[in-house]
């Protein structure tokens, strides 16, 4: 009886192996995302953060080595943080000041940016814009004008700027034989003017305005292009303390209007800008509303610009004996 006691015994074992054998170890869950990978200095660097670095790095199926080796990264930088902040670091005033910058820049980012992205502009504002400012977009007249630059030295005799004056004429001579199929000096400036931006473009100055003065020409020869009336007109010699100067037009373009398709989309951004504006200061109108500030008017007119250079100055080292 006991012999059969035993045999059923052990029958019963080697089943109960069979069969825990059979069922596999539990899987091991990933780690909670609060819980912490590394401490230091009592900061947790948690698996939420660490799982936040891993998807920037945009890389499919990271390896034991690079999962250390970027935890070893944000030790490191959890080490700096820690011994700047031992040191004082969070109370130095360039930091605190650009801590207040990111957090006054986060919050009009959330709180401001938002209010932006209802504004809209319709059609028909831009279309009575338009109308009603049309004196902006008209072009004004111009001109586009060829000029040839005999220089004259400082220091030139009566008899060098009697020469420099024939040389002039001939050019104009020479300017006057030109066809309409040249509309600049054309070779005759390469020949003749001294001016070598326009030169070797047959003098053409580009296009010029009534109401906007050019450096590059004295005032005479600027007048003179814009009293010539026909294209292809070429001025008498123009005498200037500085040199002699020829003057060919090359084309005018009266004012026009300038087409709304050609302008809408400029008027729509202006009137986009405006609205963001007005959104802007009744946001911060509001903010005036909730909390308190004050401004001291008399002790702000008493502030004065400091010296420009004045902390330059103020670091050099001082003067040797006898300076």
């Amino acid at each position: 009886m006991r012999f059969l006691q035993n045999k059923w015994i052990g029958v019963g074992c080697v089943l109960a192996c069979l069969f825990l054998t059979a069922i596999p170890p539990p899987a091991r869950g990933e780690p909670p995302p609060a819980e912490p990978l590394a401490v230091v200095d009592e900061n947790p660097i948690t698996v939420a953060a660490f799982q936040a670095r891993l998807a920037r790095l945009s890389v499919q199926n990271t390896t034991l080595q690079q999962k250390t080796a970027l935890l070893e990264e944000m030790v490191r930088f959890e080490l700096l943080y820690a011994a700047a902040r031992k040191a004082g670091y969070d109370q130095d005033p360039a930091i605190l000041e650009s801590l207040k910058r990111i957090m006054a820049a986060k919050y009009r980012k959330d709180v401001l940016e938002p209010r932006f992205e209802t504004i809209t502009v319709s059609e028909q504002q831009v279309e009575q814009y338009y109308q009603d400012h049309q004196a902006d977009f008209v072009t004004p007249k111009r001109v586009r004008a060829a000029v040839i630059r005999i220089s004259i030295s400082d220091h030139a005799s009566t008899a060098k700027k009697a020469e420099l004056l024939k040389r002039a004429e001939a050019a104009r001579a020479e300017a006057l034989d030109l066809g309409p199929a040249t509309p600049s000096f054309g070779p005759v400036a390469v020949r003749y003017s001294d001016h070598q931006p326009t030169r070797y473009r047959g003098g053409d100055a580009g296009w010029l305005q009534p109401d906007r003065g050019d450096r590059r020409w004295p005032e005479a020869v600027t007048a003179v292009v814009f009293s010539l009336q026909e294209t292809g007109q070429v001025s008498p010699v123009i005498t200037t303390p500085s040199g002699y100067y020829l003057v060919r037009l090359m084309a005018t373009q009266e004012s026009a209007l300038r087409p709304y398709a050609a302008v809408k989309e400029h008027i729509r951004h202006q009137l986009l800008a405006r609205k963001k504006a007005e959104v802007e200061q009744d946001f911060y109108e509001e903010l005036k509303g909730k909390l308190p500030v004050r401004v001291d008017r008399a002790r702000l007119e008493a502030v004065e610009a400091p010296e420009t250079g004045g902390d330059h100055a103020a670091k050099q080292p001082p003067a040797l004996p006898g300076q």
